[in-house]
């Protein structure tokens, strides 16, 4: 069994299906108990983790994940902790006509992070997608 089937057996929540598309628009979920990885010796999660993910239709009419969060802790190799807990939000979905020059790519993800960084809201990113 896999890493990600092993966390989803002591994973419950909500999953939302777009009916016009049935794609998956939205799941949110809740470790209900505790899920160990080799017998707790190579990792573990404890319960109560949460997991959220959305995705959306962006222009060129294609689907991308749009929101990710993340709050999990637990141990791994007996003694460590295990922290993982991030939000991330994407949004300002481009579609561009032609793959652009080094120069223009650099730009735009300077311009990108410059936005971020500015932010005073969630952490955001600028993802252009090429035809």
């Amino acid at each position: 069994q896999s890493h990600e089937a092993s966390v989803l057996t002591g994973m419950r929540g909500t999953l939302w299906v777009d009916p016009e598309s049935h794609r998956m628009v939205r799941i949110d979920g809740t470790l209900f108990k505790g899920v160990n990885f080799g017998w707790g010796f190579l990792a573990s999660l404890q319960q109560g983790g949460h997991f959220a993910m959305r995705q959306s239709k962006v222009p060129g009419n294609s689907w991308r994940q749009t929101f990710l969060e993340v709050e999990l802790d637990g141990s791994k190799l007996v003694f460590g902790q295990l922290h993982v807990h991030f939000k991330d939000r994407y949004q300002s979905f481009l579609r561009l006509a032609k793959p652009p020059s080094l120069a223009d790519a650099i730009n735009m993800l300077e311009n990108s992070a410059t936005a971020c960084r500015e932010s005073k809201g969630p952490r955001t990113a600028t993802q252009a997608e090429l035809h």
